[in-house]
Formats: structure tokens, C-alpha cells, sequence
């Protein structure tokens, strides 16, 4: 589901490899949210594990998104803090996951 294209950098086959795995454990809300948000042209700017809970996936994308996709298992958030974020998606599962932009 996610090739190279759906990022806006790799930087070796070990890190797509490793993104790639890491969203396969995405949970199912966020990662549907992911794809309709490859079909509007934005890209995945990075995954990680662990952040904010033991055992979570966190994806940051490349550009800004909005409440569009809000729902019971995908909770919205503003953020808007230069310092963090501008908004985020998360799951009401434990660990929870979240989508960055």
C-alpha cells in the first residue's frame, strides 16, 4: 500500500523498509486516514515507535491537514504550537497512535 512515493524522503532502503513495516502496525483508523491523505498529495515525512505510548506508531506528515477525517476512533486535535505541531489525529486504542502534521 505504501511505496516510495508515498514519502516526501528517503533516505536508504533500510529506512523505507523500516517506515514501511512500522505502518503496517498502524492502527486501521489512522492508516486509512494516511491513504486518503496520499490521494490529496500529501506525503509521509516520517514514522516512529513508541511516542506517545509503549508499543504506538506515530506518523508525521509533510503538509498541514485538517478535521476533515474526525470520527469515533480517530479523535482530532489543534495544536497549532510552533513548537510541536499544527494538529493531530489519534487513536482511542491502548497504545495510542497518532497522525502529525
Amino acid at each position: 500500500m505504501f511505496t516510495e512515493k508515498s514519502f516526501s524522503h528517503i533516505r536508504n532502503e533500510r529506512d523505507f523498509l523500516r517506515m514501511q513495516s512500522l505502518l503496517a502496525d498502524l492502527v486501521i483508523p489512522l492508516r486509512n486516514i494516511v491513504a486518503a491523505e496520499l490521494q490529496r498529495g500529501n506525503k509521509i515525512a516520517d514514522v516512529g515507535k513508541d511516542y506517545p505510548d509503549n508499543g504506538s506508531v506515530h506518523v508525521t506528515m509533510r503538509d498541514r491537514f485538517d478535521d476533515r477525517y474526525a470520527s469515533k476512533d480517530a479523535l482530532f486535535s489543534l495544536c497549532d504550537d510552533p513548537h510541536y505541531w499544527h494538529a493531530d489525529y489519534s487513536s482511542v486504542t491502548h497504545p495510542r497512535h497518532l497522525l502529525i502534521c
